[in-house]
C-alpha cells in the first residue's frame, strides 16, 4: 500500500537517529511496527495486530499515531468495521496534533457507512469537510455524503451533494465519480430533481481548481458564470480579475 511505503521511507530516516541515541525501546517498537506491516501484507492479520499493539507501547516511539491508524486499518481491511471504528476514534482522541486526523475521521465515517449507520456516517463526513476543508480526504467525504443520501433514497439531496463534490473537487477521482453519478440520477429520477444552483463560493473554488491546473478555458467559463449569476457577491471582483488572468 502507498500509505505503508511512505511510513517505511520515514522509518529509513528515523531509525539511524534512534540508533545513535541508543534508545533500544524505540528501536524495538520500530521493528515491531515494520514486522507488523510485513505480516499484514502476507495476510497474517492477527500477527500484525499483535505487533502493532506491541509497537504502540514503545517508550517515546515517534509514530504512535501511525501505529494506531494501522491497527484500525488492519481491522477495516478484514471487514471488522465494529472493531475498527473505535481504533480510528482513539487516534482522533489521543493524538490531536496528528497529520492523520483527516484520514482517521474519514475511516470512522466509512466504518459507519459499511455498517449502514448512515446518520452517523453523514455526521462524520460533514464534520471532516467542515474541519479539514482543504484536506485531500474532503473530496471523498463529500462524495460519500452523496452516496449515503442516495442509499437513503433522498434523490434531490444526493443530486445536490454530488454537484457540490464536483464543484469543490472537479479534478479529483471523486469529482469524476460524482459527474457520473449525476448523469445516472438524471436518467433514473429526472422528474424528482430540481435545477441545482451552485453557490458563488463553490464556483470560485472550482474556477481556481481549473486555473491552478492550467486549464484556462474552463477556468474562464466558470469565473464568467460566477460574475453573471452573482453580480453582487463578495467574490465577483476577484472573479473578474481571475477571468482576465485566464483569458490572458
Amino acid at each position: 500500500m502507498r500509505f505503508s511505503i511512505a511510513i517505511l521511507l520515514l522509518f529509513a530516516l528515523l531509525l539511524p537517529l534512534n540508533a545513535l541515541s541508543n534508545e533500544s525501546g524505540q528501536l524495538q517498537a520500530a521493528q515491531a511496527f515494520l514486522n507488523g506491516l510485513q505480516l499484514r501484507q502476507n495476510k497474517n492479520n492477527s500477527g500484525a495486530l499483535a505487533l502493532f499493539r506491541q509497537s504502540i507501547k514503545g517508550t517515546d516511539f515517534p509514530l504512535k499515531d501511525y501505529t494506531q491508524f494501522e491497527i484500525g486499518q488492519t481491522l477495516y481491511l478484514a471487514g471488522d468495521y465494529v472493531a475498527a471504528r473505535p481504533e480510528f476514534q482513539n487516534l482522533i482522541n489521543n493524538y490531536p496534533q496528528s497529520l492523520l486526523l483527516p484520514r482517521a475521521a474519514l475511516m470512522v465515517g466509512k466504518c459507519y457507512f459499511n455498517q449502514k449507520n448512515f446518520t452517523f456516517a453523514k455526521k462524520m463526513f460533514a464534520s471532516l469537510v467542515e474541519t479539514f476543508p482543504n484536506a485531500k480526504e474532503a473530496a471523498e467525504a463529500r462524495y460519500l455524503i452523496a452516496r449515503t443520501l442516495e442509499k437513503e433514497k433522498k434523490w434531490q439531496a444526493a443530486y445536490a451533494a454530488y454537484e457540490e463534490t464536483d464543484l469543490y473537487h472537479p479534478l479529483t477521482y471523486f469529482g469524476k465519480k460524482s459527474r457520473l453519478a449525476i448523469k445516472a440520477l438524471k436518467k433514473t429520477h429526472k422528474k424528482e430533481l430540481t435545477v441545482y444552483k451552485a453557490s458563488a463560493a463553490a464556483l470560485f473554488k472550482k474556477g481556481m481548481a481549473y486555473f491552478d491546473q492550467d486549464d484556462y478555458q474552463m477556468a474562464a467559463n466558470i469565473f464568467n458564470r460566477l460574475a453573471r449569476e452573482y453580480p453582487k457577491s463578495k467574490y465577483v471582483m476577484e472573479a473578474w480579475l481571475m477571468l482576465g488572468r485566464a483569458e490572458m
